[in-house]
């Protein structure tokens, strides 16, 4: 990966946060938009949009324009300078993962820590600064084959409770 195309970071190893060049960039209220934000950058690969839409949106009457609405907010946090890092048709949703750089992948992908130096060891460890996804709760609705009604819920996110709806 060249430097240039990681000037996005997404943290999620603690509090969630996206900086550019090292500022921090300041996010849309909606937890769900910032969950979904989080999901594509830790999964790093296209995500139809049934699915998606299934996960996070199962309840409204419109969760496809509720998906619509998210990405739109997504990308005016990703997407600089002409260079699209969320990559979405009428199928499929992914982030490149050229453009973002996110903290997890970077700590997943270490082999043997032993051939590290101290710096980068210490920029691991710093990395790790609370609980994975510390952001607002919500729930991910999983449904049944059949009608698509909610069968279960699983929280999967959870952090202050100052969070903004």
């Amino acid at each position: 990966m060249r430097a240039e195309d990681q000037t996005l970071e997404v943290c999620v190893l603690g509090e969630f946060a996206v900086r550019r060049n090292g500022e921090d960039v300041g996010l849309p209220p909606s937890r769900k938009t910032r969950a979904l934000l989080a999901y594509l950058a830790v999964v790093g690969r296209p995500q139809r949009r049934e699915r998606l839409c299934q996960m996070f949106w199962a309840r409204p009457d419109d969760p496809r324009g509720a998906l619509r609405w998210s990405l739109s907010k997504i990308r005016q946090i990703v997407n600089d300078d002409g260079r699209d890092a969320l990559i979405a048709d009428r199928n499929s949703v992914t982030l490149r993962s050229s453009s973002i750089s996110a903290d997890l992948r970077r700590v997943t992908s270490i082999g043997d820590m032993a051939s590290l130096d101290l710096d980068e060891l210490e920029g691991i460890a710093r990395a790790f600064n609370g609980r994975f996804l510390r952001i607002c709760r919500f729930r991910i609705v999983r449904s049944s084959k059949r009608g698509g009604y909610p069968t279960s819920t699983r929280s999967i996110w959870s952090g202050p409770a100052s969070c903004a709806p």
